[in-house]
């Protein structure tokens, strides 16, 4: 049972390598994040209006920015349609029938009151009060006159009074004033019809002031002003008049314009009211800004819309909900690269040579292509903007060769090393192309399929042709992503399968490219790098073959036994004590013939194994079996000879 996985914790963190690992992790996790939200590093500029931008600006994500122009012609156009309302006080005509009768009524009894205190029947004992208190009326003339004016509302004549005396207030009058308000007020009177008149085309609501029902009102002419009202009344009310004579039905006629009221009137604050309601109710006039649109460019003068975007930007961009999103990114990854690691990578790094090696470099990579994808794709949305063609700026991702990353691992690691890369590259760039889906399918699979068809790279042209490979591929997927997008076109279709294209051959040229950089600056040795060696032009191969053609040819030998060997182990299940035993073998024999070459080359005169000043061609006859095992003990370094030893043993 293998106990070394469930070792305590303190014991993990006293392990050198574990502690390196952690260290990776942590630095992948934390520049990563800085790749993707540049602003942790990065001061924010404040801008005013006629400021020269110093860098650009994108949107990092979709917000939406207020059209307040088209907000405000809105909120006008709410506010002209709402109708201006107006009270219609339908009681007000039996109010003042009512006044009328009443103030004719009080001025009966005041005169019959008055006249029953002259009576002799009173005679001198009665004291006659200044005022009924009964009846709250005044007895003298003057008084009366008052009291009949405060109780209708209106000023008298002194000639009117007298004249509606000598009458006795006659009820008749009194029913000539009533039914000429009320025929007069039954059509409606206004205060100001000018006013009203403003609003005819798109009419009024007018709003019974007791029950408060409404109704829409188009027609305007329908009502009277105040001053039609009162021209109108004596031809309304010559039915009324026709018993009177000419002089009491002036004076009918003069009260009556007086007592007239507006009962339609202008209920301001209720209108004011409804337009304010009207314009809150429209929400504000709002349009998208998409991730990565430019906001602001280099150099531009900042213009009121800008100022507009990037205030709508900071307004929705609260600091607590940037660290949220942050530290949840950082989560994410950091856990998504820890079990990666832990399920697919831990076992076949646990068989390396070179750990802490293999770990460095598939960090760098990671993190070198992801900067690479961040810097490329906004590279290219800013030419597309700016390009003369129609060109969707949404296929400018297609081009990145991002599929470079997972085929430079398979070149050094393998493809067991390559394909749980392929995973963690894949969500990167899905992260950094604001959590896409379909993105993520497309690099894991592009990433996943370059890896494979580039696993037995043993020389340069596999580069191109696993590139072209990709190509092919990308472009089915690209095609397939802009669907799910719901970004179709005829147009898209062309331009992502052509970047599609481009970014896989892309992808196995710049491996092409960085596999070289990679083995200087990391210490490996690749296939092709070990085929270039391998070259007979080299001269220690020519040296080999014209001193000791014999040692090469078994040279040769033992390297193609090796390479069976190699092949089986990667078509047969054999441990890892089997692999070192078959290694350990191979490496004694080919450092003892390493050795038997050096030695002999140096001791070839000593020994006088083909003579002096001959040139040698391997075993020659004339030495004799003797000679050729009496080599040194000791090489020309006082070392023991190990060819003796290989013979020996």
């Amino acid at each position: 049972m293998n106990t070394a996985r469930h070792k305590p914790s303190h014991a993990l963190l006293r392990e050198p390598l574990f502690r390196f690992r952690l260290i990776v992790l942590i630095a992948v996790t934390a520049l990563f994040t800085l790749i993707l939200y540049p602003n942790l590093m990065v001061t924010k500029l404040a801008y005013t209006v006629g400021d020269v931008a110093e860098k650009d600006i994108k949107a990092p994500k979709d917000f939406l920015v207020e059209d307040q122009t088209a907000t405000d012609i809105k909120r006008l156009q709410a506010v002209q349609d709402v109708l201006t309302v107006y009270d219609n006080d339908t009681d007000l005509v039996n109010r003042l029938v009512q006044m009328v009768d009443g103030t004719f009524a009080d001025m009966r009894a005041l005169r019959q009151a008055a006249a029953e205190r002259r009576s002799p029947a009173h005679g001198a004992a009665a004291t006659p009060p200044a005022e009924d208190t009964r009846t709250g009326l005044a007895t003298s003339a003057e008084e009366a006159r008052k009291a009949f004016e405060d109780k209708l509302g209106i000023r008298v004549g002194k000639g009117a009074f007298p004249a509606l005396e000598a009458e006795g207030f006659s009820k008749h009058i009194a029913d000539a004033i009533g039914e000429i308000l009320q025929k007069t007020l039954e059509s409606g009177i206004v205060a100001s019809k000018d006013v009203m008149l403003k609003d005819f085309e798109k009419g009024i609501i007018l709003r019974e002031v007791r029950t408060k029902d409404e109704r829409v009102v188009r027609d305007a002419r329908q009502f009277y002003g105040l001053d039609q009202a009162k021209a109108l009344v004596r031809s309304i009310g010559q039915p009324a008049l026709r018993d009177l004579d000419y002089a009491m039905a002036n004076l009918v006629v003069d009260l009556s314009q007086r007592l007239i009221q507006p009962n339609i009137t202008l209920n301001r604050n209720e209108t004011e009211d409804r337009k304010h309601r009207a314009a809150s109710e429209i929400k504000p006039v709002l349009y998208r800004v998409k991730a990565g649109e430019m906001l602001l460019r280099e150099g531009e003068r900042v213009a009121d819309l800008h100022m507009l975007k990037l205030r709508a930007l900071e307004s929705q961009t609260k600091p607590e909900q940037f660290f949220l999103g942050t530290l949840g990114t950082a989560a994410v990854i950091f856990s998504l690269i820890a079990v990666i690691y832990l399920l697919f990578l831990e076992r076949g790094l646990r068989q390396s040579q070179t750990p802490a090696k293999d770990i460095l470099l598939m960090a760098c990579m990671f993190l070198f292509f992801q900067l690479l994808a961040q810097a490329l794709s906004s590279f290219l949305e800013l030419v597309f903007r700016n390009s003369h063609y129609a060109i969707p700026v949404w296929t400018a991702v297609f081009a990145v060769p991002l599929v470079a990353a997972p085929m430079t691992i398979c070149v050094f690691l393998g493809l067991p090393a390559a394909l749980p890369f392929a995973v963690v590259t894949a969500f990167g760039a899905a992260l950094a192309l604001g959590n896409s889906l379909p993105m993520c399918v497309y690099y894991l699979v592009t990433g996943s399929m370059g890896a494979y068809w580039i696993r037995n790279c043993r020389e340069r042209k596999v580069f191109v042709t696993a590139g072209a490979k990709t190509g092919l591929l990308s472009v089915i997927l690209a095609a397939a992503a802009g669907c799910f997008l719901q970004e179709f076109s005829w147009t898209g279709l062309l331009w992502s399968s052509v970047f599609a294209f481009l970014g896989g051959i892309g992808s196995g040229v710049v491996t092409g490219g960085i596999v070289p950089l990679t083995e200087i600056a990391f210490g490996y040795t690749t296939d092709i790098t070990l085929l270039e060696l391998a070259n007979l032009d080299r001269p220690i191969l020519r040296q080999l073959m014209m001193e000791a053609p014999g040692t090469y040819h078994h040279s040769v030998i033992v390297g193609s036994m090796a390479e069976a060997a190699a092949a089986e182990i990667d078509e047969c299940d054999i441990t890892l004590k089997d692999i070192h035993r078959i290694a350990a073998s191979f490496n004694t024999i080919l450092n003892g013939i390493h050795h038997h070459r050096i030695e002999y080359v140096e001791h070839r005169a000593a020994a006088g194994e083909n003579g002096k000043g001959r040139p040698h061609h391997g075993h020659s006859d004339r030495q004799s079996p003797k000679a050729s095992q009496d080599l040194p003990e000791k090489d020309s370094a006082g070392s023991p000879n190990p060819f003796r030893r290989l013979k020996a043993s």
